[in-house]
């Protein structure tokens, strides 16, 4: 009930941000990629459309192909207990996952050409696919039995972080984003540490929150100035 109501209030919220749009003709879209996302397998793309400097409407796509195998040293550098995996008794396989996550964000700047930090709010939604083998113990020793299932999982995030220009239509932008699921933990064999578009977890206990640190490169596609 929680995660619907607070769906409903950031649609309510977006579209008062969109509407803008009939009365406000200083607007910008960018897109871009995530380039920490890439050694954990994951290809994250962002799309941003601005109605005025100061807020704008974010939207961020992408997908991770088998996390199992990634490098992922960002997460392991940022999470001081990381583990391979929670579920001690759980080898995975195969991970994949894809996400959508939707939201907005407030910009501290008067107008496009400034250096500026912010801070976002979204929605997230996450696919995910999991392979691997679950181990029992049945006291005489460890009997492992094959598993497989998909899970859908949704959530909030919270984000701040620096946006800086470098060339006229080439940006940059630095942050931190903490994001909550909604859903049980238990849902999941093993990715405690790791879920697409939510972030990294050292050990996920019940309420636990994710972290994901990230660095975009943006580029203009479009600025109506009138």
């Amino acid at each position: 009930m929680k995660h619907k109501l607070f769906i409903i209030l950031l649609l309510i919220f977006a579209d008062k941000l969109y509407a803008q749009n009939h009365e406000n003709t200083n607007k910008q879209q960018l897109v871009g990629i995530d380039l920490f996302q890439l050694p954990a397998t994951t290809l994250s793309f962002k799309y941003q459309f601005a109605t005025n400097p100061k807020l704008s409407i974010n939207s961020n796509i992408g997908f991770t192909v088998n996390y199992a195998n990634s490098a992922d040293l960002i997460g392991y550098w940022t999470s001081l207990n990381f583990t391979d995996d929670a579920n001690a008794l759980y080898n995975k396989e195969i991970e994949n996952g894809a996400f959508v996550n939707l939201g907005v964000q407030y910009n501290f700047r008067n107008n496009y050409e400034k250096n500026h930090f912010y801070i976002g709010l979204y929605q997230t939604n996450s696919y995910i696919h999991e392979i691997g083998q679950q181990g029992n113990d049945t006291g005489s020793g460890i009997v492992y039995e094959n598993v497989e299932h998909w899970k859908y999982l949704i959530g909030i995030a919270s984000n701040v972080g620096y946006h800086f220009r470098t060339k006229k239509r080439l940006q940059l932008d630095f942050g931190i984003q903490f994001s909550k699921r909604f859903n049980d933990n238990g849902q999941l064999y093993g990715h405690e540490n790791y879920i697409p578009g939510l972030g990294f977890n050292a050990y996920n206990e019940g309420n636990s929150i994710y972290h994901l640190i990230y660095f975009n490169i943006h580029y203009l596609l479009k600025k109506e100035q009138k």
